[in-house]
Order: C-alpha cells, then sequence, then structure tokens
C-alpha cells in the first residue's frame, strides 16, 4: 500500500511508521509551505524500520540524518572499516 499511496493517504500511512511529511521551506504571508515530496516521503516511511534498531546500521544513520530537516535531500552512510564509526554523507536540498 505504502509503494502506491499519494497525498494525505500516503501521509496516514507513514504515520503509522512515525513519520511526518517534513516542511522543506515555511509558509510566510504571501506564500504557502512548501512540503516533502511523496516519493521523499515514502522512502523515509520505508526505512523507519531501520531507526529502530540498537546496532547502528548504516540505514538507521540515513534514516535519522533525512528526518533531520527538511533541507537534507539525502545522505548515505558507510563504515569504511568494520567495528569503526560510520561515516554520514548529507546531500542539501540548496
Amino acid at each position: 500500500m505504502l509503494s502506491h499511496s499519494r497525498g494525505s493517504d500516503l501521509d496516514n500511512l507513514a504515520a503509522n511508521n512515525n513519520t511526518r511529511r517534513l516542511v522543506i521551506h515555511p509558509a510566510t504571508d504571501t506564500t504557502e509551505a512548501v512540503m516533502e515530496s511523496d516519493t521523499s516521503l515514502r522512502l523515509r516511511a520505508q526505512s523507519a524500520w531501520d531507526g529502530l534498531s540498537v546496532a547502528g546500521p548504516s540505514g538507521a544513520y540515513e534514516y535519522f540524518a533525512r528526518s533531520a530537516s527538511g533541507l537534507v535531500r539525502d545522505a548515505r552512510a558507510h563504515q569504511p572499516v568494520t567495528g569503526h564509526s560510520h561515516r554520514l554523507h548529507p546531500v542539501s536540498r540548496r
């Protein structure tokens, strides 16, 4: 269902995974708020389960980086050497 949902249906399904649509640019007196796209929200909702892990998989780091702000377009995490810290590479929308 998540893969075919759009708009408010997607918002409701993403909420089941404790994931809300992010604000890219807040509303002003003259403009409406710019919200996260369906594609981006769908990706975060699908990866929300990685965020539940206590072992620190790469997917968890990526989920939390993407969920930190609407200005984060994408993020990649990798562990160059097993047993060492992950490296996180966020990509800004600007």
